[in-house]
């Protein structure tokens, strides 16, 4: 393991590969270590674990882990925080359509319907889009279906405000809304390789799927406070 030096900096631009290694780096010395250099080197060893940028104090603002190692791919870290969000929207979107599926029908068959129509594109669509993730640029694929997803949510808000959203076109939108989260999904899925090292891949996928939980932790909670305080067009 390497040690940080008087400008807190490691030498050779060296970074920890795992907690084992960045853990023993106090006693691979012969000489005292600095309280605050020792400090900064678990914080660096932590954060590359967890698939974020390492901290450095001349770091440039939004420097993210891939400028870091160079291979100008991208933030993982960003990524992460942005299919959190629209996790989180997606289940605060669920939450309204089957409310306003309630409250204009009063049929519970139709609250089933609507809230089918968000998964059977899983189902329908997974082979195409695994098939395309592989095939595209996975950046702007992943760019055209989130595009697709603001575009079906602002027409199902502006239905809603002006009271045009009927049964009918709420089950289509619902499914319309389906089909872009499921072609995304195997592209969120496979980009993440392209995002961080080999050696940290099995922590990002594990960050992936804390990300997914949190949401469906949260998104529905979420969703009843939008709808009680906003109204049913702010949650779409």
């Amino acid at each position: 393991a390497a040690t940080a030096g008087a400008d807190g900096q490691f030498p050779g631009d060296r970074r920890f590969r795992s907690c084992g290694e960045g853990g023993g780096f106090l006693m691979a010395h012969r000489h005292p270590v600095d309280p605050a250099h020792a400090a900064e080197a678990v914080i660096q060893s932590v954060q590359t674990v967890a698939g974020h940028a390492p901290y450095a104090g001349h770091a440039r603002v939004g420097e993210g882990f891939g400028d870091q190692v160079g291979d100008g791919s991208g933030h993982f870290e960003l990524l992460w925080l942005a299919i959190l969000a629209s996790n989180i929207g997606t289940w605060v979107n669920d939450v309204a359509a089957a409310w306003v599926m309630a409250e204009r029908t009063g049929s519970p068959l139709m609250v089933a319907l609507v809230q089918s129509a968000t998964t059977v594109p899983i189902v329908l669509l997974a082979l195409a889009a695994g098939t395309l993730a592989d095939i595209v640029d996975r950046r702007r694929y992943l760019l055209a279906t989130q595009g697709w997803m603001l575009l079906v949510a602002a027409v199902m808000a502006a239905l809603t405000a002006m009271d045009m959203l009927t049964p009918q076109l709420l089950v289509l939108l619902t499914f319309s809304m389906g089909c872009g989260a499921a072609m995304a999904m195997p592209a969120q899925a496979a980009i993440v390789s392209e995002l961080v090292p080999q050696p940290m891949l099995a922590s990002a996928v594990a960050l992936n799927s804390i990300g997914i939980n949190i949401a469906r932790s949260i998104g529905p909670a979420i969703g009843g406070m939008v709808l009680l305080t906003l109204g049913m067009a702010a949650c779409f």
